[in-house]
């Protein structure tokens, strides 16, 4: 298949870490990729460690 195609994958709060590793390592295709939260620190921690996880990456940063 190509595009758009949206995953969505709910996890425990005590996984965000481990989460985090798997979607950096995921595919070598991944074109966009988006980080939607509630909590700032994680947007933040999620912005900085997945920031070349795709060609277009969009996060929440709206208060």
């Amino acid at each position: 298949y190509f595009g758009p195609i949206l995953a969505v994958h709910v996890y425990p709060d005590e996984k965000f870490d481990d989460i985090i590793d798997v979607v950096d390592g995921g595919s070598k295709y991944a074109l966009t990729g988006a980080v939607i939260a509630d909590d700032r620190a994680a947007v933040q921690t999620a912005a900085e460690r997945l920031r070349f996880a795709a060609g277009n990456f969009y996060v929440n940063d709206k208060p």
